[in-house]
């Protein structure tokens, strides 16, 4: 069973998440609404995947947090999502080791199918 972490500013759309994936018997998510809390359960879950927001409400933003995902040779978890494409941001987050970008608004299969093809990498690459 594959664990995702949603750090979303935007409790709808965690809950939304939490909702769908909670019917797919392949997921485990968990969500926190700020960088900070979702440092705390990144450690005690280490999840496969983490959904990232570019731009949360308060404290660290998601490139911050990618950077210490980076530092702890993890940032290959990490599939940002934002509501503004920026060439710019997007290049530096996949600099910084980050899997994937997704914009919103997104369809629901079109996250899970990106998700799913993260954990096959996942798990081709622990061989």
């Amino acid at each position: 069973m594959a664990k995702i972490l949603v750090i979303e500013d935007e409790e709808e759309i965690c809950e939304m998440l939490g909702d769908y994936f909670h019917s797919r018997t392949d997921y485990t998510l968990r969500w926190a609404t700020t960088a900070e809390k979702g440092l705390e359960l990144f450690m005690t879950m280490d999840p496969e995947v983490v959904l990232l927001d570019i731009r949360l409400g308060q404290g660290m933003n998601g490139l911050q947090f990618l950077e210490h995902l980076q530092g702890l040779g993890l940032a290959g978890r990490a599939i940002m999502l934002t509501a503004s494409f920026d060439d710019a941001t997007m290049q530096k987050a996949l600099a910084l080791g980050a899997s994937g970008y997704i914009t919103k608004p997104f369809t629901l299969e079109y996250l899970e199918n990106n998700i799913r093809r993260r954990v096959e990498s996942l798990l081709i690459a622990a061989r």
